[in-house]
């Protein structure tokens, strides 16, 4: 496992530590869970968009709300969720 350190305001880093607690986990679990979150849904995105390539880009943004509307603050979908979601093998 890497190491990674970041700097962040101290007002975000309190914000943080209180939505990790308010769901029970520790500060690290939490942003790992919201960078897995994120970097899901840019994959879900790019994915949508290239399929969309040529067709209708409303039709694929609507792809991504949908799944992205199913992810809660923290608690994203993890990438086999997302494979399995589009269909990747």
């Amino acid at each position: 496992m890497a190491t990674l350190s970041i700097r962040i305001p101290n007002d975000l880093k309190k914000r943080v530590v209180a939505l990790a607690e308010e769901q029970g986990v520790s500060m690290n679990n939490y942003i790992t869970s919201c960078l897995a979150s994120a970097v899901a849904q840019e994959r879900t995105r790019g994915f949508l968009l290239k399929r969309t390539k040529g067709g209708d880009p409303r039709k694929g943004r609507a792809a991504f709300d949908k799944i992205i509307s199913k992810t809660r603050q923290g608690r994203g979908p993890s990438m086999r969720d997302i494979d399995a979601a589009i269909g990747a093998r």
